[in-house]
């Protein structure tokens, strides 16, 4: 019985399907009205039910694409020649590697190119107790003032920056800085280079008092830090919802408030005299023996760990704190004031942002603080490099 039902279940659905196929072949092209030079391409298709006909997109060469304004390191239809279509594809397989995101928590900006006007202003410090007698002593170096501009492609970008404070002053200022940076969600290195010769001011020295106050600011020339340079690396563990980049390269758009764990490494070499034989007298009689000149000169090797955080506190807003301090090993030169020495190295990086982002502009605020704390039996003193760097530009 339940054979015979499932026959005549057949032979009473027939009908219908019939009627169903009928209907879709009226409103196509059949094979018999096809022009002969495509029956074999019918028939081929029919013997492959997975396919179907689909325009191909139009190949277009990648410089017209440039010259087009169409250009888009993911957009297959670009036509490259060999040896640049091989780095094209490197490229797409580490943006989809290393670079990939929650669409709900950061989006792309859709554009690869960034042009920016950049007003960076840093100063280094230098605080804490020298000699066994713990001298206390604080200095800070002139404000160093840079305007500029900056132009970006995609991950390679060029600036160009003047120093407005030699400008100003109308002296000529011995400093300099490189830095350079790379990004992407997984991860992220910096790399920097600095040197200041310029004058300090000292504004604690001892128990040296001016008008009965022991903060105060007298001019001094016998600081100078030389060829300090330093790479970190970071690894971002929340990586598909929290983006480095939103808050501090502009090429991302972080939607959703989030933040991560990080760990990672750092090496630092820091260099830097302090000379006294550049005091005036008065001075001098405060300095807690006959030593006249300490020279810190020294290599960290490091483990970072932190944590960082993106507030999207209103729509179009981004506030960023990462902080990330490090511990590791410490080994002091052979010209160093305490020579041959392993001590231990504690450092801290910290950082804040505040972004505004309106259709294809950004603004920036940005605050780095580099420090470095050596600490030995006889000296202890936290050295620091603080940069703050205000940015308008647009992307195109």
């Amino acid at each position: 019985m339940s054979l015979l039902r499932h026959i005549l279940l057949y032979f009473a659905l027939m009908p219908l399907c019939v009627v169903a196929q009928a209907s879709v072949t009226d409103t196509t092209l059949t094979r018999d009205n096809m022009p002969t030079h495509q029956r074999a391409t019918a028939h081929n298709d029919s013997l492959r039910p997975d396919t179907c006909i689909s325009a191909q997109p139009q190949k277009i060469y990648w410089k017209d694409a440039i010259k087009q304004h169409r250009f888009s390191i993911k957009d297959t239809s670009i036509y490259y020649p060999k040896f640049l279509d091989f780095c094209v594809r490197v490229y797409r397989w580490g943006d989809k590697t290393f670079n990939s995101y929650d669409t709900t928590y950061v989006r792309h900006s859709g554009k690869n190119w960034k042009l920016m006007i950049k007003s960076d202003n840093w100063i280094d410090t230098y605080t804490g107790r020298l000699s066994t007698e713990r001298m206390r002593l604080t200095m800070t170096s002139k404000v160093a003032s840079n305007l500029g501009a900056q132009i970006a492609f995609m991950a390679v970008s060029y600036a160009y920056m003047f120093d407005i404070s030699n400008m100003i002053s109308g002296k000529k200022i011995k400093r300099k800085r490189m830095e350079t940076s790379f990004t992407c969600a997984l991860f992220s290195v910096d790399f920097y280079m600095r040197s200041n010769s310029s004058q300090t001011d000292i504004h604690r020295f001892g128990d040296y008092k001016y008008k009965n106050s022991s903060w105060f600011s007298i001019p001094f020339n016998g600081l100078s830090s030389n060829d300090c340079y330093g790479i970190y690396g970071y690894y971002y563990f929340n990586n598909r919802k929290y983006s480095q980049a939103a808050a501090y390269c502009f090429s991302k758009y972080q939607l959703r408030s989030a933040g991560t764990f990080l760990i990672g490494f750092g090496f630092d070499r820091q260099n830097y005299t302090i000379d006294f034989t550049e005091l005036s007298d008065n001075l001098k009689q405060y300095l807690p023996n006959d030593r006249m000149k300490y020279r810190f000169n020294y290599n960290d090797y490091c483990i970072i760990g932190g944590y960082a955080y993106n507030w999207v506190f209103r729509k179009n807003w981004l506030f960023n704190v990462t902080i990330a301090p490090s511990i590791g090993i410490r080994r002091t030169k052979s010209d160093a004031s305490e020579s041959g020495k392993t001590l231990f190295s504690p450092n801290l990086r910290a950082k804040l942002a505040l972004v505004y982002n309106h259709k294809r502009f950004f603004y920036g605020a940005h605050l780095v603080s580099d420090g470095h704390w050596y600490k030995s039996s006889i000296n202890s003193l936290y050295n620091s490099n603080t940069d703050i760097v205000i940015t308008a530009g647009f992307r195109f």
